[in-house]
């Protein structure tokens, strides 16, 4: 095998991973992008809007923009835990 050739099958199995990926983010989304939600963590909760999904670790978990005071969603995102439960408002 050439190295040309090595090349070619590494970034072709890195384009089937990712797609991989982004199908198992997609299948294993519950909640659509804007619904209000609530994170709840070991000693805190906190409230906010579902802005998508990543995959981390094996994983998919929510990406959540935080809640400002007047009920919009905020440009910060709400940290998630291992242990951090989200459910819907």
């Amino acid at each position: 095998m050439t190295r040309e050739e090595f090349l070619k099958k590494d970034a072709e199995l890195i384009e089937k991973r990712k797609a991989l990926k982004a199908e198992f983010v997609r299948t294993n989304s519950p909640l659509k992008p804007g619904t209000k939600v609530k994170v709840i963590h070991a000693n805190a909760v906190e409230y906010g809007f579902i802005d998508g999904y990543k995959f981390e670790c094996d994983r998919v978990v929510p990406v959540v923009k935080k809640m400002k005071k007047d009920g919009t969603p905020s440009k910060l995102n709400v940290f998630m835990w291992w242990s951090s439960k989200v459910e819907e408002c």
